[in-house]
C-alpha cells in the first residue's frame, strides 16, 4: 500500500476566560486523576485510547516445533525485503547481494534483468493492484461522459489510456456505495498529475476477465509472479476507504462474502498464470491468528506491513495482539508459504527497530521463506540499512518459547529476547554452537 499516511490531528483544548475560577481548584485535580486512570488502563492493555481492548482477539496455540539437531554450524543473515520504487538508488549489485523478496512494477525490466545477472535467485515479482484500477472522473455511474485525460501508471490493471473504450460502459465491473456511485478516491500519481482510483467488483467475472486480459497484455515482459497489494480480509476497508463512502457496499453484506470472492479472482488469475507465484499484501487483517486463514490455499505468500508495530498512526498492538500476528506468520510457514514483513517506526528509533527486528528473529525460517523490513509508510522509495542486516546469528534451533513475559529463541551464534509488553527486543551474539 503506497498512501501516505498521516499522523494523527494534535488537538488543543481552548479554555475560556471567566471571571470567576475558584471551582476550577476542586476540578481540575479530579480531572487529572480521570485522566490518570484513563491513561493507565489504556497503556497497560498496549491501547493508548483506553477505550478498546484485546478480547476479541483470537490467538491458537500451536504447539512448538521439535528442537533441530544440526550437524554444522552455518551462517544464516535476516533475509531483507523491499518494493523497489524508481527513486531507489540501490545498485542491482547491491540488490542481488543483499535483498531476499524483491517487488517491481512494469517497466523495470531492464533493472530486473540486471539484478538476475548479478545472481539473484529468487523470483522478482510484479508489484500490481488487486481490485483497484486508476482512470479519469470521477464518474458516479456508465451515463457520465468519459475522456482518457489521466497519465496511467503501471501499478494497476488500467496501466493503459484506454479507460473510457475498456472498462467505462461495464457498470457490474465496479463497486458502489449505498447511493448506487462508484466508490472512489482521487489520488495524486507520482508525477504530480491527479487520477481516480476505482474500487472494482472481485466476484464479477468481467472484471476479473479483463484484470487477466491486461496482464497478458504485457505478456512480452516475463514477469516471473505477481505481489497483489490491498488483499483484504476485511470489509471496513472498501466501508471506510472513498472520497464518496457512506459506509455501504452494495455489493457485499458481509466480509466473508467479500473474502471468497477476492478469492475468486486469486483463483481466475491462478488458472491463466500457471506456476507463477501469487503473493497478497493482507490489509485490514486486525490481530486474530486465523485472518488469513481463507487465503491460505490459494496464495504463495502473504505480505504485511505493519508487523508487530502496527501503523505508526495507531495505537500499537498489545502483548496478545503481538501474539495473534505473529501466530498467523508461523501457521502460514508451516503451510510452506512464504511471507514479507515491514515493521513500522520512525529511522532512528533504536527501540522500535530492536523490537521489530526481533519479533521477526521468533519467526524467521532458515530456508529464507520470511523476510523483513523496518521502514516508515512514508519513506518507502528509501531502504534504511542497519548493520544488524549483516550480523551472523548462524541457524535458529528451533521455534520460539515462552519464559514468563518473554518470549526467546535461540540460534547457534546467539540468543533473541523479546518482551511484547515492554515492546523490547535483544540479540545477544555468543561464541556459536550446535
Amino acid at each position: 500500500m503506497r498512501r501516505r499516511m498521516t499522523h494523527p490531528t494534535h488537538y488543543e483544548i481552548q479554555r475560556r476566560n471567566r471571571a470567576d475560577t475558584g471551582w476550577l481548584v476542586f476540578l481540575i485535580p479530579l480531572l487529572l486523576i480521570a485522566g490518570l486512570v484513563l491513561f493507565a488502563g489504556g497503556y497497560m492493555s498496549g491501547r493508548l485510547d483506553g477505550l478498546l481492548d484485546d478480547s476479541e482477539v483470537t490467538v491458537e496455540e500451536i504447539p512448538p516445533e521439535p528442537t533441530v539437531t544440526r550437524t554444522e554450524i552455518r551462517e544464516w543473515r535476516p533475509s531483507i525485503a523491499l518494493q523497489y520504487y524508481k527513486d531507489n538508488d540501490a545498485t542491482p549489485q547491491f540488490l542481488a547481494k543483499n535483498v531476499g523478496w524483491l517487488t517491481m512494477q512494469y517497466g523495470m525490466e531492464d533493472l530486473r534483468q540486471q539484478v538476475t545477472d548479478n545472481g539473484y535467485q529468487a523470483s522478482v515479482l510484479q508489484y500490481m493492484l488487486t481490485f483497484q484500477i486508476r482512470g479519469p472522473g470521477p464518474y458516479k455511474n456508465e451515463n457520465d461522459d468519459c475522456e482518457n485525460d489521466y497519465t496511467p501508471i503501471p501499478d494497476n490493471p488500467m496501466w493503459t489510456d484506454d479507460f473510457c473504450e475498456l472498462v467505462h460502459s461495464h457498470e457490474s465491473w465496479f463497486l458502489h456505495n449505498g447511493d448506487g456511485e462508484r466508490i472512489y478516491n482521487k489520488e495524486e500519481n507520482w508525477d504530480g498529475t491527479d487520477v481516480y482510483e476505482y474500487y472494482m467488483n472481485p466476484a464479477s467475472q468481467g472484471y476479473r476477465d479483463f484484470w487477466v486480459s491486461q496482464m497478458k497484455r504485457q505478456q512480452d515482459a516475463s514477469w516471473q509472479g505477481f505481489s497483489l497489494d490491498n488483499v483484504p480480509v476485511s470489509l471496513d476497508y472498501l466501508k471506510t476507504r472513498g472520497d464518496n463512502q457512506d459506509g455501504k457496499v452494495k455489493e457485499f453484506d458481509d466480509a466473508e462474502e467479500f473474502r471468497q470472492a477476492v478469492v475468486g479472482l486469486i483463483d481466475t488469475m491462478r488458472a491463466n498464470f500457471p506456476g507463477q507465484p501469487i503473493w497478497g499484501n493482507m490489509i485490514k487483517s486486525g490481530y486474530s491468528s486465523n485472518e488469513w486463514d481463507d487465503y491460505l490455499d490459494h496464495l504463495d505468500g502473504f505480505h504485511e506491513e505493519n508487523f508487530a508495530t502496527g501503523w505508526t498512526n495507531t495505537s500499537p498492538p498489545s502483548a496478545k495482539e503481538w501474539d495473534g500476528m505473529l501466530t498467523r506468520v508461523e501457521k502460514a510457514l508451516r503451510r510452506g508459504k512464504s511471507v514479507a514483513l515491514f515493521s513500522q517506526g520512525e529511522q532512528n528509533d533504536t527501540q522500535a527497530f530492536n523490537f521489530s527486528l526481533a519479533s521477526y528473529l521468533l519467526i524467521a525460517t532458515d530456508d529464507d521463506r520470511a523476510s523483513f523490513r523496518y521502514t516508515h509508510t512514508d519513506d518507502y522509495k528509501e531502504l534504511w540499512w542497519y548493520p544488524e542486516y549483516e550480523t551472523n546469528l548462524g541457524l535458529p534451533k528451533g521455534s520460539r518459547s515462552r519464559q514468563g513475559k518473554l518470549w526467546v529463541r535461540d540460534f547457534q551464534c546467539a540468543r533473541v529476547t523479546v518482551d511484547p509488553e515492554a515492546r523490547t527486543g535483544t540479540i545477544q551474539l555468543r561464541p556459536c554452537e550446535l
